[in-house]
């Protein structure tokens, strides 16, 4: 009976300093997030913001994550690039118009092309072993201005000495995204 309270009252230290720590860990990214989150829009509210894991990042995660902002890019010249061929302009003016629009996006288009094979040849001789840094990933739970409750989860980069780095710029993107009603980038 005396072992199992002297391991009961040990667990429970055990598990309160955990507590302390991951609360430790998690103050700045908190602060951070709240910061970011008012300065996007006043009006959303922070309810609750907890730790969930980290996880390990290898150089060919890193380079398959840069490519995303690339691809969303080109699948936005293409969408447009269609939407200009079933166009039909009514004055030589607007034909004019629409070429020099045309050529303009496929100048954009072959641009991020190139620097996605560039990334591409990268990848594939990339350490897939290695960490080259961490993702902190946390819960969160916030109040939108029509009254609504989301909660989702949210990454941020960390580097190999675990302090906060945005290599794919994507801290504001999340933020932006959680403002606009969407899931944030790095989940």
């Amino acid at each position: 009976m005396g072992k199992s309270i002297l391991v009961s009252v040990l667990l429970l230290i055990l598990a309160s300093c955990h507590q302390q720590e991951t609360d430790h860990f998690s103050t700045p990214f908190k602060s951070y997030f709240t910061l970011k989150l008012k300065s996007a829009d006043s009006s959303i509210v922070l309810k609750s913001f907890e730790y969930l894991k980290t996880d390990t990042v290898n150089e060919k995660w890193a380079l398959n994550r840069q490519r995303y902002p690339f691809l969303n890019s080109l699948e936005a010249i293409n969408e447009k690039l269609n939407n200009l061929l079933v166009s039909r302009p009514p004055t030589a003016e607007a034909k004019e118009n629409k070429a020099k629009q045309m050529e303009q996006l496929q100048n954009e288009k072959n641009m991020l092309s190139k620097s996605l094979d560039s990334i591409n040849l990268k990848i594939l001789s990339a350490d897939s072993i290695l960490p080259v840094g961490y993702i902190a990933r946390f819960q969160y739970t916030v109040i939108m201005k029509n009254g609504n409750v989301r909660t989702d989860t949210i990454g941020y980069s960390l580097d190999k000495n675990m302090k906060m780095i945005d290599w794919d710029d994507n801290n504001e993107k999340s933020i932006d995204s959680i403002v606009n009603g969407n899931r944030p980038v790095l989940r």
